[in-house]
């Protein structure tokens, strides 16, 4: 194996030889769900690798992409850096041509901005309003697209009715042309990942009927909203990866509003969010005065113990999923829609193996 330097030089010769699109998604919440949706975006018109990325370490990177198919056309990587100056360094070697962060400003700003250093770079694409992302684009001659200029989010439902399964349905305005694009995941919020993984695919020349096919067959990482078909004819959603209280509250408010038959039964298992220290009481009475408004829900985890009681849906606790799975009578599942969230803690994309035997990590 080469040593860094020599990766480098290497890796760097092969990008300057084949001068594939590069496409750096910065941010926290939202990364790997852009990251996966962009990938299926660009699948039917670009050959694409992918991967993630610690920019401060050059020559791990260089590995990474000398790994890559030789023939990749298209580079969609996650791409991680603290440091400003290590990503202005990443960019020296490997032209990013579009940069997206997913949660500006935030975790992953300073890479991003190192990377908008990018001589190459075409795009800019940030999931904040102007007036909190312009400070840090202030000077960047780039074509920088945002939710407060070029793309609009004109509709984002999740919906049974097309397809049978809760999948996300999404009306997009972008240059004020619309497009409508579907995606096999739960959890509106990801409305702005699909967008994101619109306007890089157009900007790149796909056609826009690509684009909606490859978006619907993105295959996308366990535990960020993926929709699984159950054993009982029900649905189960994972969300097994997802430590923020908001984001469970949102799950549940679109489990909640969800677009299906009105038979529909509608479960959460929701696991405790061990992270959140001395305010974890109040985060954890919020998320169950939502929850208690669905036909079921099953609560694991210690951090529940001092939760809203008393209410008809609850159907108990549980310290362990293990526990939990011996407790369970898998037939309360039978056609339902249910919602399984955990922030990591406990384990519990075990209980969507155990309702989904076809369960392979992904939909």
């Amino acid at each position: 194996m080469p040593d860094g330097n020599e990766s480098v030089l290497l890796a760097k010769s092969r990008m300057a030889e084949t001068s594939p699109a590069i496409i750096g998604v910065f941010g926290g919440f939202g990364r790997a769900a852009a990251a996966s949706l962009i990938e299926g975006a660009l699948s039917r018109s670009f050959k694409v690798c992918s991967g993630f990325m610690v920019l401060e370490d050059i020559a791990d990177c260089a590995r990474k992409i000398l790994a890559a198919p030789c023939d990749a056309t298209a580079h969609v990587w996650e791409m991680e850096s603290a440091s400003q100056c290590a990503a202005a360094e990443f960019v020296k070697n490997f032209p990013v041509t579009h940069a997206v962060v997913t949660d500006a400003p935030g975790k992953g700003m300073s890479g991003f901005l190192g990377i908008s250093e990018s001589e190459a770079l075409v795009s800019l694409y940030y999931n904040s309003d102007a007036e909190a992302i312009a400070p840090a684009l202030e000077g960047i001659n780039k074509n920088g697209v945002g939710f407060s200029g070029g793309i609009k989010i004109k509709e984002a439902r999740q919906d049974m009715a097309g397809s049978c399964e809760p999948g996300l349905y999404v009306t997009i305005s972008i240059g004020g042309e619309e497009y409508s694009c579907y995606a096999n995941l739960f959890g509106r919020q990801n409305a702005r990942n699909m967008s994101f993984a619109l306007s890089v695919a157009l900007d790149l020349g796909v056609f826009p009927d690509d684009i909606r096919y490859g978006m619907a067959e993105a295959l996308l990482p366990p535990g960020i909203g993926n929709v699984y078909r159950a054993a009982g004819g029900g649905f189960m959603i994972d969300e097994t990866s997802c430590p923020c209280p908001d984001s469970v509250s949102h799950s549940i408010k679109d489990l909640i509003e969800l677009d299906a038959p009105s038979d529909t039964v509608r479960i959460a298992i929701l696991g405790g969010m061990r992270c959140l220290g001395g305010d974890s009481g109040h985060w954890h009475d919020v998320v169950m005065s939502r929850a208690c408004l669905l036909d079921s829900v099953y609560l694991i985890g210690e951090e529940w113990d001092g939760a809203v009681t008393g209410q008809p849906s609850l159907r108990g606790k549980w310290a362990s999923t293990d526990g939990f799975l011996r407790d369970l009578d898998m037939s309360v599942m039978n056609g339902a829609v249910t919602l399984v969230n955990d922030s990591g803690f406990y384990d519990m994309a075990k209980i969507v193996q155990a309702a989904c035997p076809s369960w392979s990590g992904r939909p």
